[in-house]
């Protein structure tokens, strides 16, 4: 039997068009820029890359070639290579349809975590080899049909990195990401670049997170639940989870695969944990063990302060307070609340939740009101 010969692909699906002189250039009246300054978020001060908006456009532009690159190589060789750089299967993220709820449900039912997070994430990023992974995206049918490449094989051959140095997009894309993408002094990705999360994403997809889900099949086991191990990335923090503990030796190895890729692990913050000991912290969301089965908690200083917050807007409302802030807060607790089954604190907090979108609405038609223009 004649064996099957590959689809040889069109023009279109063996370049995909990219230029990007073109971008930086395309009906921008201004020069993209990033406004860099140190800002608090949260209790850490970081240096934050504010883009202008040329630069917010070249952003979107850019993730729209890139989003039909990656869905071009889904059809014309199938779903299987694709899958994960579309999906982003262990990041839970910046991931459309996902957030730290969803990161901590993953894990729910397990008694043994790993908890480890990344030493400045963004600037950590190799921008020399995403940008040779940006190459075999926008140019993969060339070397899928020539020299056999896949996403996994790429991620662990130096050489066949090496390899997209001598494509002709390779220099101008190398130039677009450093002027695009990398923050202060071109090192890393900036923190603030509106493509920085997916790139990140991108970037651990390939060169981490497959290789750590190929490591805890390794040493996990379908047969036996028990040894299953749990994986799953929310941005710089890593939880891996199952219902033994997880050794010194597999936590080796999965340092070493951080260090490999570029990362450095947070041993001040790296943690080995048992829920029967205590109510475990997953990206700030509680996991407590109540008999036979583990339930999630929010967080009670996030609780405290959403409660605070609406209880001074109830009392002097006013719009210059802006309330988005708070409806952003409500919505992180709706959406724990449909993980759960409500407990009497749960309902307590979402009788203040209806207390305030029933006062802010009421506020906003006099405020409207009172500012209505005169007809004539």
């Amino acid at each position: 039997m004649a064996k099957k010969q590959k689809k040889a692909p069109s023009q279109k699906e063996e370049l995909f068009h990219f230029d990007p002189h073109v971008l930086m250039g395309s009906n921008l009246q201004t020069l993209p820029l990033f406004h860099t300054e140190w800002k608090k978020v949260g209790d850490k001060r970081r240096l934050i890359s504010t883009p202008n908006k040329a630069m917010r456009r070249v952003h979107a532009v850019f993730e729209r070639h890139l989003h039909e690159a990656i869905n071009l190589i889904g059809e014309v060789y199938g779903t299987g290579e694709t899958y994960t750089l579309r999906k982003l299967p262990s990041s839970t993220g910046s991931v459309p349809s996902s957030n730290h709820f969803v990161n901590a449900e993953k894990h729910k039912g397990h008694r043994f975590f790993y908890i480890t997070d990344f030493v400045h994430a963004y600037p950590s990023v190799d921008l020399d080899r995403l940008t040779k992974l940006l190459v075999l995206i926008f140019h993969y049918g060339k070397y899928q049909l020539d020299s056999g490449y896949s996403l996994r094989w790429f991620a662990s051959n130096p050489l066949a990195q090496e390899m997209m140095t001598t494509d002709k997009l390779y220099l101008p894309l190398r130039e677009f990401v450093r002027i695009a993408f990398s923050g202060p002094n071109n090192i890393g990705l900036a923190i603030g670049g509106p493509m920085s999360p997916r790139l990140l994403n991108l970037y651990c997809e390939v060169f981490l997170d497959s290789k750590l889900r190929a490591l805890c099949e390794r040493k996990g086991s379908k047969e036996n639940t028990e040894r299953t191990i749990t994986y799953t990335r929310y941005v710089d923090d890593l939880v891996f989870s199952r219902d033994i503990i997880i050794g010194s030796d597999l936590r080796r190895e999965i340092r070493s695969l951080i260090n490999d890729a570029g990362f450095s692990v947070n041993h001040r913050k790296s943690r080995v944990l048992d829920v029967k000991h205590g109510t475990v912290f997953v990206t700030k969301v509680g996991i407590e063990n109540t008999g036979d089965k583990a339930v999630l908690r929010f967080p009670r200083w996030k609780r405290d302060r959403i409660e605070g917050v609406m209880k001074s807007y109830l009392a002097t409302p006013a719009w210059n307070d802006s309330p988005e802030v708070i409806r952003g807060m409500i919505a992180e607790f709706l959406h724990y609340l449909r993980l759960v089954t409500p407990t009497e604190t749960d309902k307590r907090t979402l009788n203040f939740c209806k207390e305030f979108k029933h006062a802010s609405h009421e506020y906003r038609k006099r405020y409207k009101n009172r500012h209505k223009p005169l007809r004539r």
